[in-house]
């Protein structure tokens, strides 16, 4: 794309009316319009100043924004006197001045039409901000924690609740989540030995609930009772902020959890009517549920249980 092309996408886009405003809309329109012209072959290189230097991949169509007077030495000495020119590299480099230094520009806080004022630096972020959280609403993405394998979970069957400590930074769709720290301690989950209570956050609050989550939800621990042992077992369900929801969802209910290496079964004989030649050990274990691993202590005493459908006697 030529300069020209680029000033008549600014011109047909960003013009004065009589109230000199710049609307939302009117912003959204040129950048649509130039990155749909720029096309993939094109990388935004980043604002540049006289000193810096430009990508080293010249292969690729690149383009800078320079805000700063001076003489551009890596640039192919192009000069820059005006407040905002754009430079492009296809094989040289080229400059279209997009305001020029006669212009006078007023700071306004608000976006609206006129071809003569600039953001500021605060309203430009907000308005970043909102386009961003509504992303976020839409695609239901960037919920989870950013480190889970840091994550530690633990649960205590006496109080039904649970703790998380660690490096446990959790985000509910792009937005940090203030109330996980480490040392975080839920609510006491119910009583109802034959239910499942799933913990999560909703973007509101953090609650156990008898009800399965949905897989926007920030998840977080599944409890449930184990009638052999007579206790609460708790599942650490702290998955990443990567892993988008209809893929959850997905891998949830068609793989599940995997193993991923270790799990090896030694030291025993087969038919062997010698208790000693029965009690085989197991390595350490990696275990993947979906995007998340843990790790398996190995079993390696030789001593454990086996049980029987009225009595447990030792093997």
């Amino acid at each position: 794309m030529n300069n020209e092309v680029v000033k008549a996408l600014l011109d047909a886009n960003i013009y004065p009316n009589g109230n000199e405003e710049v609307t939302a809309v009117m912003v959204n329109d040129v950048i649509t319009a130039v990155i749909s012209h720029f096309g993939s072959g094109y990388v935004f290189g980043g604002v540049v100043t006289p000193s810096s230097s430009p990508n080293e991949n010249t292969d690729v169509i690149t383009f800078y924004l320079a805000t700063q007077s001076g003489t551009y030495v890596n640039f192919d000495d192009i000069v820059v006197d005006e407040i905002l020119v754009l430079i492009t590299f296809n094989g040289t480099f080229t400059k279209t001045v997009l305001i020029e230094a006669s212009t006078e520009v007023s700071i306004v806080q608000e976006t609206g039409q006129s071809t003569t004022s600039v953001m500021s630096q605060k309203a430009t972020t907000d308005a970043i901000t909102e386009k961003t959280t509504d992303i976020y609403a839409l695609t239901k993405f960037s919920t989870g924690f950013e480190n889970p394998l840091d994550v530690i979970l633990t649960g205590n069957p006496t109080t039904r609740k649970v703790t998380i400590t660690g490096d446990c930074d959790a985000y509910w769709r792009g937005v940090k989540v203030d109330a996980i720290i480490s040392g975080y301690e839920s609510s006491a989950h119910g009583t109802d030995t034959t239910k499942k209570y799933y913990l999560y956050y909703n973007g509101t609050s953090i609650a156990w609930s008898e009800i399965f989550w949905t897989f926007d939800m920030l998840q977080i621990a599944i409890a449930y009772y184990d009638n052999e042992a007579n206790e609460w077992v708790y599942v650490r369900e702290c998955h990443g902020l990567v892993l988008d929801p209809d893929a959850h969802k997905n891998l949830h209910f068609n793989i599940g959890t995997y193993k991923e290496s270790g799990g090896t079964i030694a030291g025993y004989t087969l038919d062997s009517t010698t208790a000693s030649n029965r009690r085989q050990t197991i390595s350490y274990t990696y275990i993947n549920d979906e995007d998340l691993t843990t790790l398996v202590n190995a079993l390696r005493t030789n001593s454990y249980t086996r049980f029987r459908i009225n009595r447990s006697t030792s093997a």
